[in-house]
């Protein structure tokens, strides 16, 4: 799973390379980017109606989200290069460079579709289980307001370019799961917790780091072993991991308590409660997973900012 997320920015780099044309200047260039971006409104429409209907019953959740997520993208990134084009009353330099901008998202909204095209044709198995998909609308209308209670000074000035992803992360969350691209809208969102734990998270001390590599290790294994598919909750196990290569510094350690106490705790909580899990998890316990177990039967309250939510997620109906 780690490989399919890198090779996302090898796409976004022909994408731009597919838009780049010699430099025109004035009425010229603004006459071909609208004319370019036209095209392209066409063209990804038209993909973006054939992207819904893909049937994805077959691949890992992971790769489904990555894909469902590039896909709410695409038109996005190109109203976003519409956005620049249009900006022409300004100076030649800001001119030049609102025409850079535009053709950088005009690729980038080019290089979402190629990616997820790429994903469809992907033929990696899948654990016997499905991971049970729905519509999470109330936990991100929860976590939503959470993030709105937050945004007060100091923090909103401290954290200021952290509140815009997080608020786009959290629109793009929405949009996919109106869609009913359910997959993504769940990548969307544990990114978005993590994004809110992350705010106010102070590095751990040496004797929880020693718990939380432990944590992670017992995880690792357990969701190696499931017969439930789990590569969403391995993606982010993946990120946890990254961050304890070679000798972590505090971000590391952040990034590891983060995933642990935030994300993972809300995604296996709500999957633990239903059969299908249940049966196909025989063998693991919560006594297995030392430590970690209390986070994943009760959620308990953290130190982080959305300490106020017991964070229940899919499957529970």
């Amino acid at each position: 799973m780690k490989t399919i997320s890198k090779i996302r920015a090898a796409f976004v780099v022909l994408g731009l390379l597919s838009v780049l044309r010699p430099t025109a200047t004035g009425q010229d260039a603004s006459a071909r980017i609208k004319s370019q971006l036209k095209t392209m409104q066409i063209e990804l429409t038209a993909f973006e109606k054939q992207a819904t209907q893909q049937n994805w019953d077959a691949a890992p959740a992971a790769v489904r989200a990555l894909a469902e997520k590039a896909t709410g993208q695409t038109l996005n990134l190109l109203e976003g290069a519409h956005g620049f084009a249009i900006l022409t009353d300004v100076e030649k330099g800001a001119l030049s460079e609102n025409y850079a901008s535009a053709l950088y998202y005009a690729g980038e909204s080019r290089a979402s579709a190629q990616f997820n095209a790429f994903c469809y044709t992907l033929d990696l198995p899948r654990k016997p289980a499905a991971f049970p998909l729905r519509s999470i609308s109330p936990e991100l209308q929860q976590l939503q307001t959470r993030v709105m209670a937050a945004y007060r000074p100091p923090r909103s000035v401290k954290h200021h370019a952290d509140f815009i992803r997080l608020n786009a992360t959290l629109k793009l969350a929405g949009e996919l799961d109106a869609a009913k691209l359910y997959a993504g809208a769940l990548y969307q969102y544990l990114d978005a917790t993590q994004q809110f734990a992350l705010l106010d998270a102070a590095a751990p001390a040496a004797g929880e780091q020693s718990r939380l590599r432990k944590s992670l290790q017992k995880m690792s294994i357990y969701l190696s072993g499931s017969q439930q598919d789990q590569s969403i909750a391995q993606l982010f196990l993946e990120r946890a991991e990254a961050g304890l290569t070679r000798s972590p510094g505090a971000a590391g350690w952040i990034a590891v308590e983060t995933v642990v106490e935030q994300v993972l705790a809300r995604l296996l909580r709500g999957v633990e409660s239903i059969p299908a899990f249940r049966a196909s998890s025989a063998g693991w316990s919560y006594r297995d997973a030392g430590p970690l177990a209390l986070h994943l039967k009760l959620v308990r309250p953290s130190k982080f900012a959305d300490s106020g939510s017991r964070g229940e997620i899919p499957g529970k109906g």
